[in-house]
């Protein structure tokens, strides 16, 4: 009930008295599978050492764990250990790439790794997912510039072609492909550009 309750404080922001119970909980009982997640979360604003250590455990119980995951991705790439970073949150892109946070540490974490081509699809995937028809999206559409000078003109645009084909059969995003344009234009691909405009035009 301790975790129960702490976990349910979290979620509403109360983060102190959340820590006091799940390290109550903590004491008693290490074996309740989840607690360390929680503890991991708490500890992830201000200790990623900490938070790889909770989060390894329940890992240890259950390797796909989507929470545990998740959280020890973070942490690994707020320590810069890119490679094991890359791997825990490869997962949880798999699962769910509409998760932005996820899909940006991810393609941070491979081009820090110089995969510039693994890179290419969670830049895709998190630029599509923070498209909105009343924001500027400088940062993700910047980003996606950035990974794109890294690779050959011709493979990069074979690759953006790829990924967003694959966002298109499953969501209608007519203001995703207008991004895709402004990342184009940052970086003078000019037929690039108008070819993802007339697609957002087509759409929407």
């Amino acid at each position: 009930i301790l975790y129960l309750v702490g976990d349910f404080l979290i979620k509403q922001g109360e983060y102190a008295e959340a820590q006091r119970l799940l390290e109550k909980a903590f004491k008693l009982d290490k074996s309740i599978f989840g607690l360390p997640s929680a503890l991991a979360q708490l500890a992830l604003s201000r200790d990623y050492y900490r938070a790889v250590k909770y989060a390894s455990l329940d890992l240890a119980v259950r390797p796909d764990y989507d929470r545990a995951l998740r959280i020890r991705g973070v942490a690994y790439a707020g320590m810069h250990q890119y490679d094991k970073a890359a791997k825990d949150l490869s997962q949880v892109f798999e699962k769910n790439p509409t998760l932005t946070p996820i899909s940006k540490l991810l393609s941070e974490s491979y081009y820090w790794l110089g995969d510039y081509e693994k890179a290419m699809r969670p830049a895709v995937f998190y630029l599509a997912f923070t498209a909105k028809p009343e924001s500027q999206n400088i940062g993700p559409s910047i980003w996606l510039a950035k990974v794109v000078r890294k690779l050959p003109k011709e493979k990069a645009l074979e690759l953006v072609d790829k990924y967003s084909a694959d966002i298109a059969t499953r969501f209608n995003l007519s203001v995703f492909y207008y991004f895709l344009g402004t990342a184009f234009d940052r970086i003078d691909y000019r037929d690039e550009a108008i070819r993802y405009y007339r697609k957002a035009i087509a759409g929407d």
